[in-house]
């Protein structure tokens, strides 16, 4: 496997700095501490359970990988593919296609990297206080979507 040499991107601010934040190995620590155990791997064949299992060598290798990816915003192709399975709905006729459903497993370890990456946004949005405490709704403290200028739906 040969690696792809990527320019620097042109300088981006990311707040005060020119850089995103970059992670630690008590963060990805904390994160893979979340991951759920009883979910099907990816196409690499990696389980939650085996990357909760990973030798602090390796999750300092991690720590190095996804700090590439926020310092050169090049998300790694691989991680990009799923899976795509297709589940019977319970109770629904087996000879009835709408009766169906599919769902994409994602290589774990793009999993870590995307809840890295929505903690980065999240602290972002925060600070911009862009978005209400809670949704009245559902109590949960979520935004709301975001539209193309950037700004959240009211």
């Amino acid at each position: 496997m040969t690696l792809k040499k990527h320019k620097r991107p042109a300088k981006r601010y990311y707040g005060d700095e020119l850089d995103p934040p970059q992670t630690t190995a008590e963060e990805l620590l904390d994160i893979i501490k979340t991951l759920k155990n009883r979910k099907a791997p990816g196409r690499d064949g990696i389980t939650n359970a085996a990357i909760k299992h990973l030798h602090l060598g390796a999750i300092d290798a991690l720590r190095d990988i996804i700090n590439g990816v926020l310092r050169y915003q090049h998300f790694p192709q691989t991680w990009k593919h799923a899976t795509v399975i297709v589940l019977h709905k319970t109770g629904k006729p087996k000879d009835n296609t709408d009766c169906y459903r599919p769902i994409s497993l994602l290589p774990g370890l793009s999993k870590v990297l995307k809840k890295v990456i929505q903690r980065r946004f999240l602290e972002v949005v925060s600070e911009k206080k862009s978005y209400p405490d809670s949704n009245s709704d559902s109590g949960r403290s979520i935004p709301p979507p975001i539209n193309c200028y950037g700004s959240p739906n009211t």
